[in-house]
């Protein structure tokens, strides 16, 4: 998801630098200025982003609008326009258009 996010705003993948981080190392670093951003999928509000914004962290949510005509026409039915709603986080005083996608939840059998 996010290779084709970014992929569709126009950033080739081999300028971005590729970790898994755990949200905690992520926000530790986007705090000490070692990491620029990272990708987080996941319910509103973010437990992670609630946390770094309790730590007085600033931070902005993109705007990922401009690329959901091409993610949407290119991949069909896997991805949904969505938003964070206004004031999810603090500081946040707009709507911020962002890709959705569907989540599956997989149950053993009912006896």
């Amino acid at each position: 998801m996010a290779t084709r996010l970014l992929d569709a705003a126009g950033f080739g993948v081999q300028s971005v630098k590729r970790e898994a981080l755990a949200t905690g190392v992520a926000n530790a670093r986007l705090q000490d200025g070692t990491l620029d951003a990272y990708f987080l999928v996941g319910g509103l509000p973010l437990p992670g982003l609630i946390d770094l914004a309790a730590k007085g962290v600033q931070f902005r949510l993109v705007d990922q609008g401009e690329a959901l005509p091409t993610l949407l026409s290119k991949y069909g039915g896997l991805y949904t326009h969505s938003s964070i709603p206004a004031r999810t986080y603090p500081g946040q005083d707009v709507e911020i258009p962002v890709l959705g996608s569907n989540y599956i939840l997989a149950a053993e059998p009912l006896s």
